[in-house]
């Protein structure tokens, strides 16, 4: 090999080097920034509501992904006339999460997981769906994975104009993604606004809608294990 072709591969050698530690140094600062935010608290004011016509709503977190569960049927929003796919009729609650649509779609399982569909959902920004889960029955607060937060009617109606706002809508109504669905719980896809990135994750959907509603979160949060706590 000559002298030529050696310094050449030395600098791809240096520059493979610098790219890779580049990629571990962002995602240590990634990692860093998102576990200090979880000390920066926002609407720290906020209590839990004890008045009669209170509502309870919970956080559901399948330990990557959160959803935000409320009623199905109250005298401040009834969903079921609102969500067309017609599985959460005799539901007692429905959740919502909001995420990056290819993942949502494309990763039924995380076995189906792909490095391009995970590098793409991070790193590009990307059309968006939002998850409809059904519970026929009330959600177990003793589990790691719900957190029950009571908040006022007020509050509440603050809640169920983010999620709706979170939707794609024609004729009024959120748009269905038609035969979509994971196996397990009656679930279904709906068009959604925004894109998703890094910054903007399914989780940080949650403490935004979270914190525009009044009550106590975090600064920021792109991992579900602030949010739960």
């Amino acid at each position: 090999m000559t002298t030529e072709r050696k310094k050449m591969w030395l600098i791809i050698l240096k520059g493979f080097i610098y790219v890779l530690l580049s990629l571990v140094l962002v995602v240590l600062l990634y990692w860093v920034t998102a576990k200090l935010s979880e000390y920066i608290i926002v609407n720290k004011s906020f209590k839990e509501a004890t008045s009669q016509d209170r509502v309870k709503i919970f956080v559901v977190s399948n330990g990557v992904h959160t959803d935000i569960a409320v009623p199905t049927n109250h005298e401040v929003c009834d969903w079921r006339p609102l969500l067309s796919d017609g599985k959460g009729l005799n539901s007692k609650y429905t959740a919502f999460g909001w995420g990056d649509k290819g993942f949502y779609l494309n990763t039924p399982t995380w076995s189906d997981l792909t490095f391009s569909t995970a590098f793409h959902a991070m790193f590009w920004k990307s059309e968006t769906a939002m998850h409809v889960t059904y519970y026929s029955s009330l959600l177990n607060e003793e589990s790691s994975s719900v957190k029950g937060i009571w908040i006022t009617k007020e509050q509440y109606e603050k809640l169920t104009i983010t999620i709706k706002n979170s939707f794609q809508l024609k004729d009024n109504k959120p748009i269905l993604i038609h035969n979509q669905a994971y196996k397990g719980l009656p679930n279904a896809f709906y068009e959604a606004q925004g894109s998703y990135y890094f910054l903007k994750t399914c989780n940080e959907w949650t403490r935004q809608t979270l914190q525009t509603t009044g009550i106590k979160t975090v600064w920021w949060s792109p991992f579900a294990s602030a949010l739960i706590k």
